[in-house]
């Protein structure tokens, strides 16, 4: 007598989930450190776009596979196309569930990949062929499966787009203390402070209505919108906030509230064009 027989469901679903394993095994394989850069860039983009598949990255929650993706990205920061790859599949498994909480290290990695964009920018260093082509691909890909994304420039994916609105979404008001904390202790809250100094020094004085100047302000709105999930109900977040570099985000909200009201009262009438959407 045969014993232990599993019914056709059971058999199905075993089907399905090696299925899974199986294809999920072959496009990991590429992404292991040990590989040249150039395949493991190709194969981050890939898994990215089978995450597009709502089962296939339901399967990478279920199966805990999160941690080892991330372990293999460890120094992804050093490469710019990988970083961009690396940030555009962290965004694309937080689809559909916020609530994911992601590691310290994976959060010392996007930390890591913002302040090595920026250093990028600062020192202008000329993008690599591979990151052109990848960022085409990306900018491809989000258009064709997102159609739509509020905050997102479909034309022009950035990293640090990427993980601003993914840190966006996983600081929810309800997400745990400890975890907004450790983000601030990953360095993310300083790095999301300056920046808003930053833009606001590259706002146009004359405060005409410009395509430029309107995004700055939508940027600086979205930093505001990550600083507030970070500090509400968060005292140790709050005090560190106020009173980072002598209380400089108090004097930078001060300089948003005069650029904006400037802004507004300079340019009444006037409507512009602004990541698709026209803007009184």
């Amino acid at each position: 007598m045969v014993s232990n027989v599993k019914d056709s469901g059971n058999c199905i679903k075993d089907g399905v989930d090696q299925t899974f394993f199986d294809e999920f095994d072959y496009l990991f394989d590429g992404m292991r450190q040990g590989e040249p850069l150039s395949v493991r860039v190709l194969s981050v983009f890939n898994v990215t776009k089978n995450c597009f598949k709502q089962d296939f990255r339901t399967n990478i929650r279920k199966f805990n596979l999160l941690k080892t993706i991330f372990e293999e990205l460890v120094g992804a920061e050093s490469d710019a196309a990988l970083s961009l790859c690396s940030c555009a599949l962290f965004y694309t498994i937080a689809l559909d569930d916020r609530q994911i909480d992601f590691s310290k290290p994976s959060l010392d990695l996007l930390v890591k990949i913002l302040k090595s964009d920026e250093e990028r920018i600062q020192k202008s260093v000329k993008p690599s062929k591979s990151f052109t082509t990848f960022r085409k691909r990306v900018n491809e890909l989000f258009a064709a499966e997102l159609k739509t994304a509020e905050f997102l420039d479909l034309t022009n994916i950035t990293s640090d787009q990427l993980i601003l609105e993914l840190l966006i979404f996983l600081t929810v008001p309800t997400s745990q203390i400890d975890y907004k904390e450790e983000i601030r202790v990953c360095g993310a809250l300083d790095y999301y402070i300056n920046a808003i100094a930053s833009i606001l020094n590259r706002v146009d004085k004359g405060n005409r209505l410009t395509n430029e100047n309107c995004q700055r302000f939508l940027r600086i709105e979205r930093y505001l919108q990550l600083v507030e999930n970070l500090t509400y109900m968060c005292s140790d977040n709050q005090n560190y906030t106020v009173n980072f570099k002598k209380k400089s985000v108090i004097r930078s909200l001060y300089k948003v509230l005069i650029a904006t009201l400037s802004t507004i009262h300079s340019n009444k009438g006037s409507k512009i064009k602004l990541l698709n959407r026209s803007k009184n």
